[in-house]
């Protein structure tokens, strides 16, 4: 098909000659927090290479947290590095699925929009090199990847220090520390033992450990780092449904919008 339409002689519109640069200059409302109580999520980040694994390979698109996290911005701040080489994050975001055209009309996709009916309706919105001291302050609509970087003297181990503040939505109030007590339970083993007006510190150790595990609310460090593994597999499903769906929409989808009438 491709081959007879290379054969006709198209009499195509004019169109404009390129991106005008619009978006670059678009002035995003002023958004005021004085006053507010905000939350926050907190992430510290190491990453360690060795000359034994003297490359990192960067990481996959994404965006941050779960629904019930709430998070609206990233602020990512870049404050310690050694023998590292430069690296960049690098940020996409969705588009709609392009219409104007019919079912199956993968000519008309080529030429009004450069790129295939099976390729992803994304756009590339550039990288921000990270540098040691910088922080990088972002929507939480953007996919974002930290890019490749490797040891600068591979016969040295070097680093890289991370601090993340996740923004919680202002309009709402997420479960936190200020609402639930501390769920160490050796902490409250310890608080019960040392408590002087509580006769605990007369009894057995062992005594005082049943006690404290029969706490609802408590897990013992074990407990935290297997929920922890639980998170983890369910955040990595989350990121796959995430990019397959959301940021998965391919020009062929436009075909239902078009058979639908949308």
């Amino acid at each position: 098909m491709d081959a007879r339409l290379s054969e006709v002689n198209l009499n195509l519109p004019d169109a404009r000659e390129g991106y005008t640069g619009d978006l670059g200059v678009m002035k995003t409302p002023t958004v005021s927090l004085k006053g507010t109580t905000i939350q926050c999520i907190i992430k510290l980040v190491n990453i360690v290479l060795t000359p034994e694994k003297p490359e990192y390979a960067g990481g996959n698109w994404h965006v941050e947290g779960m629904d019930n996290e709430r998070i609206v911005s990233s602020f990512i701040y870049y404050y310690d590095c050694e023998n590292i080489t430069s690296s960049r994050l690098g940020f996409r975001r969705a588009t709609c699925a392009p219409d104007h055209h019919r079912p199956g009309d993968s000519h008309c996709m080529h030429v009004l929009y450069g790129f295939d009916r099976s390729e992803r309706s994304l756009q590339e919105l550039g990288s921000v090199e990270t540098i040691q001291g910088r922080c990088i302050a972002f929507p939480n609509i953007y996919q974002h990847r930290v890019q490749p970087f490797r040891l600068e003297d591979p016969t040295k181990p070097g680093f890289r220090k991370i601090f993340v503040a996740f923004l919680v939505d202002p309009t709402y109030t997420i479960p936190s520390a200020t609402t639930i007590a501390p769920q160490q339970r050796d902490l409250i083993r310890d608080a019960m033992f040392e408590a002087d007006s509580s006769g605990l510190g007369r009894l057995l150790v062992q005594l005082v450990e049943v006690i404290s595990g029969g706490n609802d609310g408590t897990m013992s460090r074990a407990e935290a780092e297997a929920y922890r593994l639980d998170i983890m597999e369910e955040r990595t499903a989350f990121v796959r449904a995430s990019d397959s769906g959301y940021f998965g929409t391919t020009g062929a989808g436009s075909d239902l919008m078009y058979l639908r009438g949308d």
